[in-house]
C-alpha cells in the first residue's frame, strides 16, 4: 500500500507542478504550432493547385 500512496502522491505533485508551471495555459497554440512549416518565407506559402516544376 505504502508503493502505490508513493506514486500517486508523486502524480499529484507532479500535476501541480505543471498547473503552477503554466503548462496547460495555452492549449490553442500547439495545434496551430503544429500545422505551421516554419521554414517558408512570409508571402511564399504553396497555392493549391500550382505545379511544382
Amino acid at each position: 500500500m505504502g508503493y502505490e500512496l508513493h506514486w500517486s502522491g508523486s502524480g499529484l505533485i507532479a500535476f501541480m507542478w505543471s498547473m503552477k508551471n503554466g503548462q496547460y495555459d495555452d492549449l490553442e497554440g500547439a495545434k496551430w504550432r503544429i500545422l505551421d512549416d516554419g521554414d517558408l518565407p512570409d508571402g511564399h506559402a504553396p497555392t493549391v493547385g500550382s505545379d511544382p516544376k
